[in-house]
């Protein structure tokens, strides 16, 4: 009679290397993110009013203009070139 063998099971990482790679992880994700997909902005004034209020947060997701221009009605983010 032949004795059956059981499986190895694998040994995973110690917790502080798979804490580790984990926050790398969702740094790497985060950075990717904000740079080609979505940004968080902030209205500083009342120019937007009533659109938006003062220190309301928008995200703006990028990729809509990678299709073309901005059609009439959409909010433009642009950084003020006068400070």
């Amino acid at each position: 009679m032949a004795t059956r063998k059981e499986p190895r099971q694998k040994r995973g990482l110690p917790i502080w290397q798979e804490s580790l790679l984990l926050v790398v992880i969702a740094t790497v994700m985060a950075i990717v993110v904000k740079t080609f997909f979505l940004q968080a902005f902030y209205i500083p004034s009342e120019s937007m009013q009533p659109t938006l209020l003062v220190n309301d947060m928008q995200l703006v997701p990028k990729v809509s203009l990678w299709s073309g221009e901005p059609d009439r009605g959409d909010i433009v983010v642009f950084e003020d070139p006068g400070g």
